[in-house]
């Protein structure tokens, strides 16, 4: 009879431990999902910001004097050439303004939900007319990590 009752008791505790894991790990895989939802609404608002800008300004693209472009992980630098590393494509670095967002400064941190997600915003130069803004968004994933969401638009001169 108490053989039985340990059994049942050790059976339960099972039954009660796997669900317990399954509960963490669809709440990890739910907080995963809702952050990444963030971050492409993060990415949509900034190709948004980017693209509002005069096209002039949108062509002149980052200004290194006031960004420290060199220091950025995403940007690779040989001499006063900023290169995308994720495209390749060098960037559009005249801009003059000290302040014109998303453009300068090109990255920011914005909080949503107790989490910190860091947007950086890319014009790639072009010769046809065309603009390509690259915007690059990471943060910290619930599932551990880094995680990130890339996003981008062509817009052409108007």
């Amino acid at each position: 009879m108490l053989l039985e009752v340990v059994i049942a008791f050790s059976l339960f505790a099972v039954v009660i431990l796997a669900a317990g894991s399954g509960l963490l790990v669809s709440t990890a895989a739910a907080s995963s999902a809702q952050q990444r939802s963030v971050a492409f609404t993060l990415v949509s608002a900034d190709v948004a910001n980017a693209t509002s800008l005069p096209f002039a300004d949108l062509t002149a693209g980052l200004n290194p004097s006031v960004d420290t472009l060199s220091t950025d992980p995403n940007i690779q630098t040989s001499g006063s050439t900023y290169t995308l590393k994720l495209t390749g494509a060098t960037l559009a670095t005249t801009n003059a303004n000290s302040s014109e967002s998303p453009l300068v400064p090109h990255v920011t941190t914005i909080t949503a939900s107790n989490v910190s997600y860091k947007v950086a915003t890319y014009p790639e130069t072009s010769s046809n007319g065309v603009v390509t803004v690259v915007v690059i968004v990471s943060w910290n994933s619930a599932l551990g990590g880094k995680a990130q969401v890339v996003g981008e638009s062509q817009v052409a001169a108007p």
